[in-house]
């Protein structure tokens, strides 16, 4: 079976749209006809389907059966809900919640100048809580990227997405895992840990690389090293610059967050959300004044 617009699955589900490709799955719009004869609100789903290569790939099925455990594992309103998994001959399907918006890649694109503080803050408060919930829930996500989070602007919902290669922080947990999504090596460059590109072991901190690069994007709308690998950067010892309109504080907060040393890093997604959000202390503020 090859997915197409108009194809009826098990009578239950009718594919509407194409809504995105990557390397290990393609992702269609459809429409739940169960729902749709019931006169729902809304009976749209999204249909992942594993990618005409990668379903070559001998763990391709163990990895979206793993990914629809995770999804199970992590009930949170801003990372996106799987509703089931199921297969028609040697075509494996995951049914996933239907978002509305814009994936925040395209968003930043037509954002080129970045947003300020007050108006990305939804975006980067729902990234980095859905990120710290799955860190609390013993999972690193290790591909978080801006394609990897939908935004809706009416809404001001950002929902995290894509946790297809998500490993268990947890040693004892990843040793009794048979299946080791790491072997896909599916990150994305521009947006992995230095740790993550020496294939080091998991670590939230991982997230918090990329959640530092994805939200200075938003702020500036320009990548913090220009798309180079954190490697490539700090060897070059490069740094970010200064956003305008953040204050000294906020500033230190991200370049903190993008610290190219797990030590120097900072530890989880609360704190990262916490330093963000912290006002100028009123003698900062006259300092700043006097300058």
């Amino acid at each position: 079976m090859e997915p197409e617009q108009g194809l009826v699955i098990r009578d239950n589900y009718r594919l509407e749209e194409k809504l995105g490709e990557g390397r290990m799955g393609v992702v269609w719009k459809g429409i739940d006809l169960i729902q749709e004869a019931k006169n729902a609100r809304d009976s749209h789903v999204a249909i992942k389907f594993l990618s005409q290569d990668f379903k070559q790939h001998p763990d391709a099925l163990k990895a979206l059966v793993r990914e629809f455990h995770r999804y199970q594992r992590l009930n949170h309103p801003n990372i996106v809900k799987a509703h089931g998994l199921d297969r028609i001959g040697d075509t494996f399907f995951m049914v996933m919640e239907f978002l509305k918006g814009i994936p925040l890649n395209e968003f930043i694109k037509t954002h080129r100048q970045g947003l300020s503080l007050s108006e990305a803050e939804p975006i980067i408060k729902g990234m980095a809580e859905a990120l710290a919930y799955a860190h609390q829930n013993g999972i690193a996500h290790l591909d978080f990227k801006p394609a990897d989070v939908l935004y809706s602007p009416d809404e001001k919902i950002a929902k995290v997405i894509d946790f297809g290669i998500a490993r268990p922080l947890d040693q004892s947990e990843r040793d009794k895992t048979r299946f080791d999504p790491g072997v896909l090596g599916a990150l994305t460059p521009a947006y992995a840990s230095t740790e993550m590109l020496l294939n080091l072991e998991p670590d939230p901190r991982d997230d918090i690389y990329a959640l530092a690069c994805v939200t200075y994007e938003l702020l500036s709308g320009q990548h913090p090293f220009n798309g180079k690998k954190a490697t490539i950067a700090k060897y070059k010892n490069l740094s970010p610059n200064p956003i305008n309109g953040l204050n000294n504080q906020q500033n230190q907060a991200l370049f903190r967050a993008l610290a190219f040393d797990r030590d120097d890093r900072t530890p989880t997604a609360s704190q990262f959300l916490a330093d963000l959000r912290k006002k100028m202390s009123f003698f900062s503020f006259l300092r700043a004044a006097k300058k």
